[in-house]
Order: structure tokens, then sequence, then C-alpha cells
């Protein structure tokens, strides 16, 4: 939020914005609001149904709780965000995590599986099974636009999450600790899942890149622009962890601070990057 008033620019654009949307709920009569149709939402329905059962499934795979905490950077969670602990008792499920560090967690790491994961089988599923599924699918996203909406969210996404980066993150996993068959399934997991969703989301948009609508070319620059500071970072970050986490045992508390505060800093430079915590 802090970054939309750094200047009086932005800061007015944002102001003005907030306040447009309120006034116009606010009014419009309850009555005379255009309504979804139901064939839309029922649509919007099953690709959740899917969606949310392909994100179960990963969370399901054999060794993803360890996965999960040591191959995104768990340090995380000794920065106070948000005023309430990280985790509601000892993690042993990732339904014992809160929501903050969970999607905190996936994009320091680039993976960001909160803004994508799912959403290509789902579409898949629904353009397999249904004679004009795609047709119907890119009407949606040319006239609902809440759905445009969420396609374009998840589009972010992907073009943020980086999978060689992620597969880095995954050095910090060592062995006997870990079973290298089940992290590479999981990676596996991801990285085919991300290929889907890109893939799908192309196809659904129906242009050859994502976000490349003249209303996104600012966004898409932004972007790119951005990759070039950001991914040194990440791997600075993934150096620093492995050290940090090296020193854990060792008499050296100094070389130990020292390395959490240059995490620390990483973390911001990360989340200055992307533009966002999650």
């Amino acid at each position: 939020m802090a970054r939309h008033y750094l200047s009086e620019i932005t800061a007015e654009a944002h102001l003005n914005n907030l306040l447009s949307a309120a006034f116009l709920r606010n009014l419009k009569d309850e009555e005379n609001i255009d309504h979804d149709p139901p064939a839309w939402v029922a649509i919007a329905e099953a690709l959740s149904a899917t969606s949310y059962q392909k994100y179960r499934d990963l969370k399901q795979l054999p060794g993803f709780v360890a996965y999960f905490h040591d191959a995104t950077p768990r340090e995380i969670e000794t920065i106070h965000i948000g005023s309430r602990p990280t985790h509601r008792r000892k993690i042993a499920r990732i339904e014992d995590l809160r929501a903050i560090p969970w999607v905190f967690r996936w994009f320091q790491s680039r993976t960001i599986i909160p803004g994508w994961f799912g959403l290509g089988s789902a579409l898949q599923a629904y353009a397999q099974q249904h004679a004009e599924g795609l047709s119907a699918l890119r009407t949606l996203y040319q006239d609902w636009p809440f759905f445009h909406g969420v396609l374009n969210n998840s589009a972010i996404g992907i073009l943020q999450a980086d999978m060689p980066i992620s597969q880095h993150y995954t050095t910090l996993l060592k062995t006997p600790s870990h079973n290298r068959t089940e992290v590479q399934a999981i990676f596996d997991a991801i990285q085919a899942e991300y290929a889907l969703t890109r893939a799908m989301l192309l196809s659904v948009i129906n242009c050859e890149h994502l976000l490349s609508a003249p209303e996104t070319a600012s966004l898409q620059k932004s972007i790119a622009m951005k990759r070039t500071y950001l991914d040194p970072l990440n791997y600075l970050q993934v150096y620093l962890l492995k050290q940090y986490r090296s020193q854990s045992s060792a008499h050296d508390q100094q070389l130990q601070d020292l390395y959490y505060r240059a995490f620390i800093s990483s973390t911001g430079g990360i989340v200055a990057g992307l533009g966002t915590s999650g």
C-alpha cells in the first residue's frame, strides 16, 4: 500500500480510484445492480471446484510440509507480520499455518503458487469436457469483468514466478533429512502446473503473450525491468539462508546475526521488486 503514496501523482490517482469505486457502489440502487448471468456463475463454480481439488492434492503429496518448511524462507516468521502469531500450534499440517506466512514465503521463493496453482488444470478440464468449452471461457474473459480480473491477476502471478529460481530454493533441502524422490515429485508437480497454467491462460486470453492488452503495457514493462534487479536478490537470499542455517548450531552469534540482518534486507528487496509481499 505504501508504494501508492510515494509521490503526489500516484497518491492522487490511487485515492481517486478508491473514492470513485466507493461512490459508484453506494450510489447504485441495489435492485438495479446488474447481476452476473447464472450460466457464467456456474462455469466459475465448476472451475473453482477443480482448481481447489488440485490445490489440495499438492498439499497432500508426501513430504510437502517438510518441503515448504525448508525450501521457503521460514525465517520470515521471526519478523513481526501483523498482530497474530504465524501459526496456530506446532506445525504438523499446512492448515496449522496462518495465511500471511503461507503466501509471503511462496512469494519470496518466486513460486507464488497461491496466485495461480490449480487454475491451469481447471481451465483445461472445462475446455475438454464441454463441446464449446474454450469458446465459453474466452467469452467470459471478454465480457465478464470479474473473470477478466481473476485471469489477469493470475497472469501477473505467472509472470512474477520463476521456476529455475524456485528450483534453486530446493537446494536448501539437505539429504538425508529429505527424501529426494519426494522433493523432486513436489517440484515436478509445481512446474507441470505452472507450464499448464501459462499455456491455458494464453489460450483463453487468445494472444501470444500474457497481458498483451495495451492497458497492461506499462505493467509488462515494469515486470521485465525489475527482473534485472530482482532475480539476483533471490539467489543471494538462498546463499544467506544457507549460511544462516549452517551457523544455527555454532558459537559465533555475532556472525549469525549478520547473516540474519542481511537476510531481512534481501526480504525487503524482493518485496520491493515484486511490488507486494503477497
